[in-house]
């Protein structure tokens, strides 16, 4: 449970780090509306992501089998977390369509560096266990 306190930390940190980054330009080029939906979309991102480490955090003391199949399960759950935040905030009408979907995008590729790292360092104790 502590990892997975320390990888929501993590990465709260990537999407704040994100939002920083891309403030200025998104303002330059699309206004006030387009940085609410830059932080919308780094919302969603951050949602699917904590989402999708759940999985994870069942897997202390499983089988290989197990852990590999969270893993795949924590791919698919982030995926669809993703996916369905998004559409519920590109549907709500509160933030510009064009501006979110791109920061979707942006932030989901952000995501994926503390997920697998997250995801390695679960599957990492298993080199140590041995084999079925």
């Amino acid at each position: 449970m502590k990892a997975y306190v320390r990888f929501c930390l993590v990465s709260l940190a990537v999407v704040l780090l994100l939002a920083g980054v891309g403030f200025w330009p998104t303002r330059h080029l699309g206004g006030s509306e387009a940085v609410s939906a830059m932080l919308g979309g780094c919302a969603v991102c951050l949602a699917a992501s904590w989402c999708g480490g759940l999985p994870m955090v069942l897997t202390k003391n499983m089988s290989k089998a197990t852990v590999i199949n969270a893993a795949l399960g924590s791919m698919l759950a982030r995926m669809m977390a993703a996916m369905m935040f998004g559409a519920l905030a590109v549907f709500s009408g509160w933030f510009e369509r064009s501006p979110l979907l791109v920061w979707i995008g942006i932030g989901y590729v952000a995501m994926l560096v503390p997920d697998t790292l997250y995801a390695l360092r679960a599957t990492k104790s298993l080199s140590k266990q041995p084999s079925i």
